[in-house]
């Protein structure tokens, strides 16, 4: 077997799809080489003991130094997946609208623009699908489309272009208007600059280490 093979084995022996979650392990420990070798010894007296066939039981290749590295893989993927569900929570709760606008609106294609409902009082202030500010019957058709998904009441605004329809809300992550998780994962991995801006000048201290309390020891 290669050793991207192996690896897959590990993976199937250390994590039960059926009962556990990826960040399961995100509060486990980093093994050590002794740690290692004392687990993989144990597995193999469980299979053992358990009478499994030779293919269902861990190759013989797998070391204690690859079974380590592979559960510490692990334990790093989960961390890191852990903080973006965390941060994903953080931008839920506080509908950092704002910071998605600036940071992720304005650079991601194809991502959702959400406005504060003033912003439409002048001009309109979302692209069609033509590119173009809408003319006056554009204008009328779209304020017939959305008269039941608009309300000038709320919050936060929003634009479908196919349909021709503005939508409003106040909490649009929440809501699901805004994908928190995929905005969570491209700050943390995509985008260092909007990450040290919301850890420095919008959360403090205890957000801070409420969110990203596991990438201590990554």
């Amino acid at each position: 077997m290669n050793k991207i093979e192996l690896t897959e084995r590990i993976m199937d022996a250390i994590i039960d799809p059926w009962t556990m979650d990826a960040v399961d392990m995100c509060d486990s420990d980093l093994l050590t080489i002794e740690q290692a070798t004392g687990y993989l010894a144990e597995l193999r007296r469980d299979e053992e003991s358990a009478e499994l066939e030779e293919d269902e039981r861990l190759p013989k290749e797998v070391t204690p130094e690859l079974y380590m590295e592979v559960y510490n893989c692990m334990v790093r993927s989960a961390r890191h997946e852990m903080t973006i569900r965390l941060m994903a929570d953080y931008l839920t709760d506080n509908e950092c609208v704002c910071e998605y606008d600036c940071y992720y609106a304005n650079v991601v294609p194809d991502a959702v623009r959400v406005l504060p409902c003033c912003f439409i009082d002048e001009r309109f202030p979302f692209n069609t699908e033509h590119g173009n500010e809408p003319d006056a019957y554009e204008l009328i058709m779209i304020g017939k489309n959305s008269a039941k998904t608009f309300n000038p009441e709320d919050e936060y605004c929003y634009f479908d272009a196919e349909a021709y329809q503005l939508g409003s809300t106040d909490t649009p992550f929440k809501d699901g208007v805004i994908d928190a998780y995929e905005v969570a994962r491209y700050m943390l991995e995509d985008d260092p600059e909007f990450l040290e801006y919301m850890k420095n000048s919008i959360m403090d201290e205890d957000e801070r280490n409420r969110v990203f309390k596991y990438e201590r020891g990554i």
